[in-house]
């Protein structure tokens, strides 16, 4: 009960924190809006629940403590009555020989009843350690590491959707792609055009193998992705995402991600072909600026 207890309150504790994270990192956002009153609500509706969880277990500990102090406390007396009895009726014992026994009792008593505590710890440790093993073992449908797959000694880049519908894992009652069939020519500049939700940032994503297809399948070269090392295809592949992230690291690392053997030359060529190479230069330290979250 008290693992059981204890993994209902982190969680209330987790969602408390996830509030509490969108609301920090949005905070012009939500203060755009006014809804630091809302937030606030919000966050505190998550630590009710935790605070909840926190009684009940709290009530649980209790119970189990007073009952090994009830314990301790009957072995106390069950020492006096037993010691008594074996010196003054059966006289096989001197009280010295008690006086050690009971001794010896109170230590173990005492031991026992400190141990008590860390049983919470314990518990504690077990309901957090549960989620945490979980995800070391859950085996990835995808899985980035995996060696398995071939690779194409040369690649043209002609990608192509067979009747491709999926639908994301969470999601399962909304298509997100619907039968689609789209051939994107090696060379060649194609642009998605959609309303928001229509499907575009997914289209890449299958590219990416980041999702597979319910059903069809996407093909380089004729090749199904599935069956390329996944590693591979995605070395394969340059990528400009909408929201670009900077690491804390130099410009030139930054710029270097995902192809490590690329030279200062490539660094500064990509930095001239994106517009960015006057601004990057401004900086102190030019392309050996460390860029830090806090920035």
């Amino acid at each position: 009960s008290v693992s059981k207890f204890t993994d209902y309150e982190l969680k209330a504790y987790a969602k408390a924190g996830v509030v509490a994270d969108e609301v920090i990192s949005s905070m012009r956002t939500v203060a755009a809006f006014g809804g630091e009153k809302r937030e606030v609500e919000r966050y505190e509706k998550n630590l009710v629940f935790a605070q909840r969880w926190g009684i009940r277990k709290g009530i649980v500990m209790g119970f189990f403590t007073g009952f090994v102090w009830c314990l301790i406390f009957l072995c106390y007396a069950l020492a006096f009555w037993y010691g008594s009895t074996l010196v003054l009726d059966e006289g096989e014992y001197t009280p010295g020989t008690v006086i050690q026994i009971f001794l010896s009792v109170i230590v173990g008593a005492l031991n026992l009843g400190n141990a008590s505590p860390c049983l919470e710890a314990f518990a504690t440790g077990r309901a957090a350690a549960t989620s945490i093993f979980e995800t070391i073992d859950r085996k990835p449908i995808i899985d980035c590491m995996s060696e398995d797959g071939y690779k194409l000694d040369r690649i043209k880049g002609e990608i192509e959707f067979h009747n491709v519908t999926f639908h994301y894992p969470s999601r399962p009652e909304v298509k997100i792609l619907n039968d689609l069939n789209m051939v994107i020519k090696p060379g060649e500049m194609t642009a998605l055009v959609g309303p928001s939700g229509a499907g575009k940032s997914t289209a890449l994503q299958l590219i990416q193998r980041f999702y597979d297809p319910c059903e069809g399948m996407v093909t380089v070269d004729g090749h199904d992705i599935r069956s390329l090392n996944i590693q591979w295809l995605r070395d394969q592949i340059g990528i400009v995402e909408q929201e670009p992230v900077l690491f804390s690291t130099t410009i030139a690392e930054n710029i270097r991600y995902g192809r490590e053997d690329a030279t200062m030359e490539d660094i500064v060529q990509a930095a001239k072909e994106a517009n960015a190479y006057n601004f990057i230069m401004d900086l102190p330290q030019g392309y050996f600026f460390q860029w830090n979250l806090e920035q």
